[in-house]
């Protein structure tokens, strides 16, 4: 494996970055290697090894809104499809906070875990539900929750979220794959 694994980001907004950032650098040392070792924001035509593209799937499914990222990269000439990682959290991101409610309150504190609803598409119910969890901790948040990301993915249950989760598993398990591909390539 190389010295250093260069992973670039495509994403839709800050609350993308700083979940699937905590997410990235946890299985990296998941797989062994060290902070450090993995670069982002870089500038230059393809630099990396590992490209994470995101986008809410928006009540389309994950398999429909993979294809729709798939069809863009395609039409764009993409000339590396084997970097892609695709995090497609459906419908909305921050059910990705959620989605180990234990995890969530331990990284918030205390006050009440989140419950989340069933599967709705209704825009900003995660966001409410999410902000009203960490405002039962005596917290107002900042940025609406985004904020405790990096702490919510410490705590989380990586078993219990992406069962709770088949958007999550996906995410998770492909770039597993991605760390276990380049361990065992020369890049």
């Amino acid at each position: 494996m190389a010295d250093k694994i260069r992973i670039g980001y495509f994403l839709e907004d800050r609350g993308h970055e700083i979940l699937l950032k905590a997410f990235v650098a946890r299985v990296a040392m998941e797989k062994g290697l060290k902070a450090g070792e993995w670069l982002d924001d870089v500038g230059a035509p393809i630099p990396f090894d590992i490209l994470v593209v995101a986008s809410d799937g928006n009540c389309k499914g994950y398999t429909k809104k993979k294809n729709q990222l798939l069809g863009y990269a395609e039409r764009a000439k993409f000339p590396k499809f084997d970097i892609l990682v695709f995090a497609v959290p459906n419908p909305h991101i921050e059910r990705w906070y959620m989605n180990d409610p234990s995890g969530f309150k331990r990284a918030v504190g205390s006050g009440a875990a989140p419950v989340l609803p069933a599967y709705k598409c209704e825009k900003g119910l995660y966001k409410k539900v999410m902000r009203d969890a960490i405002v039962s901790s005596g917290i107002t948040p900042q940025f609406g929750g985004y904020e405790y990301g990096e702490k919510i993915v410490e705590e989380m249950d990586f078993y219990s979220a992406t069962k709770a989760d088949r958007s999550l598993g996906h995410f998770i398990g492909d770039l597993r794959g991605a760390f276990t591909r380049l361990a065992t390539t020369d890049i």
